[in-house]
C-alpha cells in the first residue's frame, strides 16, 4: 500500500514537471519569434 502512494507520488511530481518545462520551452521560444520579427521589421526599415 506504502509502496503504490511512493509510486503514484513519483508519478504526479514527474507529470508537474514535465508540464512546467514543456510551458518553459514554449516561453522561449515565443521569446526567439518576437526577436526574430523584430530583426526583420528592422531589416525592412532600414
Amino acid at each position: 500500500m506504502i509502496f503504490l502512494f511512493l509510486i503514484y507520488g513519483l508519478y504526479r511530481n514527474i507529470k508537474v514537471f514535465w508540464e512546467g518545462m514543456s510551458r518553459m520551452s514554449k516561453k522561449k521560444k515565443n521569446i526567439r519569434r518576437k526577436k526574430s520579427n523584430n530583426l526583420l521589421k528592422g531589416m525592412a526599415a532600414a
